[in-house]
């Protein structure tokens, strides 16, 4: 009995639900790369927001050391090293951004090819098959049965 209701289960509702499961794993994946792309961007967007400040700190510092310079040389050395650090935080800042772009378009990549990947028809294919040749659950030993039971 059981193997005529799981063959049955197999060609006649198997059918149906498959297009509610895939649509559910899709946008689970998809809730997934998003919340995962949040995490990484949360975090790269403090340590790159904290190297560009601490640059910026530092050019700040040889400033004010250029203001109490007691003489033209240790002011102009102060100077030159504040412009550095400035260039240091205007390069950060540029890396940075273009680091950001370039994880954001890896991550939409990703999903496009997620979806692609779902939707190919090899791999409706493939999980048809699997799903075809799946033993009834008794078969499987997941359910007693009265032979089992003893």
């Amino acid at each position: 009995m059981l193997n005529k209701f799981w063959s049955l289960f197999l060609k006649t509702l198997w059918p149906a639900l498959w297009p509610i499961i895939r649509e559910t794993v899709v946008e689970i994946t998809q809730d997934l790369f998003t919340r995962l792309r949040e995490l990484i961007s949360e975090r790269f967007t403090k340590a790159t927001s904290d190297q560009e400040k601490q640059a910026e700190q530092r050019a700040v510092d040889a400033e004010e050391k250029s203001r109490e310079a007691s003489s033209d040389n240790e002011r102009i050395q102060a100077e030159a090293e504040a412009k550095a650090w400035r260039e240091v935080a205007q390069q950060l800042k540029a890396d940075n951004a273009t680091l950001r772009q370039e994880l954001e378009e890896a991550v939409r990549l990703s999903q496009v090819y997620a979806r692609k990947r779902i939707d190919s028809e090899a791999e409706r294919d493939k999980a048809q098959e699997r799903i075809m040749s799946l033993k009834p659950p008794s078969e499987a030993g997941r359910l007693p049965t009265a032979e089992n039971q003893d």
